[in-house]
């Protein structure tokens, strides 16, 4: 008998030590899924969520540096911003707007931006104004217009373009997950970030989604062309189809228009690439991109002068007051 108690105890001892290590070794499995699953949920937290491309230039970067101070504060560490500038603009501003990409003069036919003036408003501003519209050399116009350089704010156009597609196409080669959303916007454009990212939380990124402020009804039904002074965002499915599938198409629409001096404003264009994408939902407002963006520089040209903030300007700009 002491000898079969002896061989029970055996076992059972046996079996504690076993259980033991299978209890460690669950509860070690355990472990490091929930590690996993924080992990997980860490990196969900900390994804990228919007990326404001701002458009800018050296002449007018200082107003772009005020913005920039105001629009800082309503961001997360999930959100970021990058300014689209002219060639050498980064070592002109000593890197006092942060992160900067230069639009290459390349992007233009030749390397150089020209314009074939057609409307009566152009004409008559290269008339009065021969130091701010200058006279291109060895470009045939199609009517045989004059060809002048284009002035800043012509080639500007082209750097929404440029940089939405270029930064897009950055992230899409990067091993970081992209932002969900895109957003491009003058310099003097106000956005409250975490405001309009709220505001747009129940549209999936993924989708094809197109936001911002109606420009007006240009004699049609809407939908109608973004106002660009309040900015325009899209989801990460829209701007990787902007960046890659009609890229080229929006290119060329961009550049006809600009060289044709016909409709080259960024925000008339790019309605009409927009429109010709299946499937993209229009989110539109007549009061900002819903309601969180103000046309800045109107907004702080009254703080400055020491005019108390319009209304419209106070619900989108508390920062700013």
């Amino acid at each position: 008998m002491v000898h079969v108690h002896r061989i029970l105890h055996i076992h059972i001892f046996c079996f504690s030590i076993i259980a033991l290590v299978v209890a460690k070794v669950v509860k070690g499995q355990a472990c490091q899924s929930l590690l996993q699953r924080g992990s997980h949920a860490q990196r969900l937290l900390t994804s990228p969520r919007l990326r404001i491309i701002t458009v800018t230039g050296t002449p007018v970067a200082k107003r772009a540096i005020e913005m920039l101070k105001v629009v800082k504060p309503t961001m997360t560490d999930a959100d970021s911003i990058v300014h689209i500038c002219d060639p050498d603009c980064d070592s002109a501003l000593n890197g006092s707007l942060g992160d900067i990409k230069e639009m290459p003069d390349t992007v233009f036919p030749g390397g150089k931006c020209t314009i074939c003036l057609q409307t009566e408003k152009h004409i008559a501003e290269a008339q009065q104004n021969p130091q701010k519209w200058k006279v291109a050399s060895n470009i045939e116009c199609p009517s045989n217009e004059k060809a002048y350089e284009c002035t800043g704010l012509i080639k500007a156009q082209m750097k929404f373009v440029w940089g939405l597609i270029h930064e897009v196409k950055v992230a899409m080669a990067s091993q970081v997950q992209m932002p969900g959303w895109w957003m491009l916007k003058d310099d003097d454009t106000y956005v409250n970030a975490n405001a309009v990212m709220e505001a747009l939380s129940a549209y999936n990124p993924d989708d094809l989604v197109w936001a911002g402020t109606a420009g007006g009804d240009f004699g049609q039904e809407p939908p109608w062309p973004m106002h660009g002074g309040y900015g325009m965002i899209f989801s990460r499915g829209l701007a990787k189809k902007l960046a890659t599938e009609y890229a080229d198409m929006w290119k060329r629409t961009e550049l006809h228009g600009i060289f044709n001096d016909q409709g080259f404003l960024y925000d008339v264009d790019i309605f009409y690439v927009i429109i010709s994408i299946p499937n993209v939902t229009i989110v539109q407002d007549n009061y900002g991109v819903l309601n969180n963006t103000a046309h800045g520089e109107y907004c702080l040209s009254d703080l400055r002068e020491g005019k108390p903030m319009q209304d419209r300007c106070g619900h989108a700009m508390p920062y700013a007051q």
